[in-house]
Parts: C-alpha cells; sequence; structure tokens
C-alpha cells in the first residue's frame, strides 16, 4: 500500500548510493546534500527538466541550487517521503518561494 512504499523510499534516502548531490548557492561552505537523480526526476517535473535536458546540471555530479539549505532539505523530504515535518513557520515562506 501506499505507506509502505513511501516508508520504503524513505529507506533510500539513508543509503551511500546516491549519484547526485544538491548544495545551496547562497551558503558557505558548501554543504553537499545527497540525493538519487531518478527519484528527483520523477517526483518533481521542474528537476526533470533541469537534470534530462541539455541544461548543464544534466552532466553534473553536484548541481548548484538557488534555495538556501534548509529549503531544499524540506523538498528532499517531501519527495522521498511525502511528508513536510520538517516545515515550519521559520521556513515555510521561504519553501513557498
Amino acid at each position: 500500500d501506499e505507506a509502505h512504499f513511501f516508508e520504503d523510499v524513505k529507506k533510500l534516502r539513508l543509503e551511500s548510493d546516491w549519484d547526485l548531490k544538491l548544495f545551496s548557492a547562497e551558503e558557505e561552505p558548501r554543504v553537499l546534500l545527497p540525493v538519487h537523480k531518478f527519484l528527483l526526476t520523477a517526483r518533481c517535473h521542474a528537476m526533470s527538466r533541469m537534470l534530462n535536458a541539455n541544461f548543464v546540471e544534466s552532466t553534473q555530479t553536484e548541481v548548484k541550487m538557488s534555495e538556501s539549505t534548509t529549503v531544499l532539505d524540506v523538498l528532499i523530504d517531501y519527495l522521498y517521503a511525502d511528508e513536510t515535518s520538517k516545515l515550519d513557520e521559520n521556513n515555510v515562506l521561504d519553501v513557498l518561494e
């Protein structure tokens, strides 16, 4: 069922066979957030376009994003587990932008 599916997908984030790392262009030092490209492209149309088209990001293993690390982490959690437990009053407006 759906609950078990998202639990299994959520476990993928803990594994070490990531093929892509996202990082914020806004922050130093750089914090790399490991992800699975297949999951990003399957769950997010914008990421699919960026990572599967003729954009420079489609050939990189580390991709610079304009969002903060906090926003990226919330987004990645949502894409992996369909949950927003890291979303709070301190970051909700940044995530919605």
